[in-house]
């Protein structure tokens, strides 16, 4: 028996054959939806939004209309599968309901900022007027720094005196940053530095000036002044102008809101968790991969192993002691896993330290979202409409992951598929592919937009993956069988040569894979059974886990009733670059604009044979 595992996620395009869904099943008044099943109605607005702001692969030699099928297929599964996991309750699993509380929260705090910051920005026209005076100014500059108020006066008390600034600058530390003069533009610095030396001319100094940090003395070198006003200058000036607007906002509120709150957290829970956090790293330092300048990261996994330590008596305790609807330390933990939190140094203060920031941050941000909450900002359209994107994608997930979990394989059914096969299986496909794996969503997108350039895959992979053994290697893997690597090779199963996709959620953060070749699975015949068991099981769990997903998804689909128009699909215009694209909310934090749906459309010809099966 041959197995053909490459077509086990690829896309089934429909050429020539709609079984249920023709146009005439809408309505007039349902021009908008691009298709339906039951209650479920993907409208033009949701299919162009996630399909122009989610990755999908690069397809040579297939048009739109053929991507825009596949897509659709792939959207449906999801509502679909979601609908089955939500009738069984999945979403009140305390993991997933934790999960959604989190993304619940980011948009609240998002709203709140909006209304509070964002709605309320009016830039002022003597700002504006400054601005594109000064946008057309560069200005060569040094500096002298101190975090002592006596010794920057001392110093500008010898400037004012006249003695030479770079005498001075070359006594200190600060000057071996500082070889060559810095170039400042408009927007480049803090408002307060740039307001004292745009008022300069070449070879004047300002005086002291207090930042959070220290004091700066700055001295004009030079100023070169651009001849023509273009439109990007405009676009610039007014771009620093309203941020700067915003951030005054920003900061307003910020005051006003936390004057006077005082929320405490258990001592003795916190002295717990910051003794678990360095015991784990004393034991498993060796085991983190220092990325991005951080030594030590902990997500979901790292995270999960730690909270085993934790009784369950401890998580039942008050942890963040709000005065009404206190944080138990179980939920602060369920909450810290799909956050994460970051360390540098192997050392209890330093714990502590990072520990009680991330306590601090988490008490303001529960307070901010509880804000919005009481404003019923929950209730918006807005709010509502993108966690239910996030929620039935992650449902979907989640009933995905159910149906694998359940194709077990026994040592006799592997037998007999052996014996059957007269002692010579059938080896799945097996795929060569590049890898660019990082733990940041803006890394993410800046290698997709380097593709889309044009850029060299391999030289991006030496650049960013974070896999120091294929980094020189430029992100190559072996060829390895499409069963093995989890997502990379059920991915790449479903990919042609040529495809990028990508991110790919991982546990060890986000991957993003070229597909450079493919090898046909040929017979391999074993000598005894046991030599093949294990290979056996494994080809047949990954061909009984798709063949249940297309069984589930497809039997759903004919409970519900697909009905696609085929005419509004076809009048959509969309792009085929493949991007991804950030969306950063208000108040911190950031997530993918929408989810990241992998191509599944499989099941629908299945669903297209169960429904001609029906027919008379």
């Amino acid at each position: 028996m041959k197995i053909n595992f490459s077509n086990k996620i690829i896309p089934f395009f429909l050429l020539s054959f709609v079984l249920n869904s023709s146009t005439n099943i809408f309505a007039q008044s349902e021009k908008d939806i691009v298709a339906k099943a039951g209650s479920i109605k993907i409208t033009k607005e949701e299919f162009i939004k996630r399909y122009e702001l989610g990755a999908h692969p690069n397809r040579e030699g297939l048009d739109s209309a053929a991507l825009k099928t596949e897509f659709l297929h792939t959207l449906l599964a999801e509502k679909l599968l979601a609908q089955s996991a939500s009738a069984k309750n999945l979403e009140k699993e305390p993991n997933f309901a934790a999960m959604m509380e989190y993304l619940k929260k980011i948009y609240l705090r998002d709203i709140l900022y909006r209304k509070e910051v964002k709605e309320k920005i009016v830039v002022a026209d003597s700002d504006m007027a400054i601005g594109r005076e000064r946008v057309l100014k560069t200005l060569k500059v040094k500096f002298i720094f101190s975090n002592d108020e006596k010794e920057i006066a001392d110093i500008y008390k010898s400037l004012a005196g006249g003695a030479p600034f770079d005498s001075i600058l070359q006594t200190r530390t600060e000057n071996n940053e500082q070889k060559e003069t810095a170039e400042v533009t408009f927007g480049k610095m803090d408002p307060a530095v740039e307001d004292a030396i745009y008022k300069l001319f070449p070879g004047e100094f300002t005086q002291p000036i207090e930042l959070q940090e220290g004091w700066y003395i700055c001295k004009v070198y030079d100023i070169v002044i651009k001849g023509n006003y273009e439109k990007e200058d405009e676009s610039t000036m007014k771009k620093v102008v309203e941020t700067r607007a915003e951030d005054k906002l920003y900061d307003s509120f910020y005051r006003k809101f936390f004057k006077g709150v005082n929320i405490n957290a258990d001592r003795a829970l916190f002295s717990k968790l910051a003794k678990l956090f360095y015991e784990y790293l004393s034991v498993n330092q060796n085991q983190f991969q220092e990325i991005k300048g951080i030594k030590y990261r902990f997500g979901e996994p790292e995270i999960v192993k730690l909270s085993k330590n934790i009784s369950g008596e401890d998580k039942k305790k008050i942890f963040i002691k709000f005065e009404k609807d206190p944080v138990t330390f179980g939920s602060f933990i369920l909450q810290m896993r799909l956050n994460g939190i970051d360390f540098n140094q192997l050392d209890e203060k330093h714990v502590v330290n990072i520990l009680n920031n991330y306590v601090y941050t988490f008490i303001q941000n529960e307070l901010l979202s509880r804000e919005a909450q009481k404003r019923g900002y929950d209730k918006l359209p807005e709010a509502a409409d993108e966690l239910k994107m996030w929620k039935e994608y992650y449902l979907s997930r989640e009933e995905m992951k159910t149906i694998f979990k359940q194709q077990a394989v026994a040592d006799d059914e592997a037998e007999k598929f052996f014996e059957k096969a007269n002692r010579a299986v059938q080896q799945p496909d097996s795929v060569k592919i590049l890898e660019i794996l990082t733990s940041s969503l803006e890394n993410v997108e800046q290698v997709l937009n380097e593709v889309n350039n044009g850029a060299d895959f391999k030289e991006l992979a030496e650049k960013y993956t974070l896999r120091d053994s294929l980094k020189t290697k430029g992100g190559e893997f072996n060829y390895f069988p499409v069963t093995e690597n989890g997502e990379l090779g059920r991915t790449a199963a479903g990919m042609k040569i040529g495809d990028v996709f990508g991110p790919i959620t991982l546990p060890e953060g986000y991957s993003i894979i070229k597909l450079i070749d493919r090898k046909e699975g040929k017979k391999k015949t074993f000598a005894a059974f046991d030599e093949a068991k294990e290979e056996i099981k494994n080809i047949l769990r990954t061909e009984k886990m798709y063949s249940a997903l297309d069984e589930v998804t497809s039997e759903i689909a004919v409970q519900k009733g697909v009905g696609i128009n085929e005419s509004v699909l076809k009048s959509l215009k969309v792009t085929n670059v493949n991007m991804v694209v950030l969306r950063r909310f208000g108040f911190g934090g950031q997530l993918l604009a929408v989810p990241d749906a992998q191509p599944y459309s499989s099941w629908f010809k299945k669903y297209q044979q169960k429904i001609k099966s029906q027919l008379p």
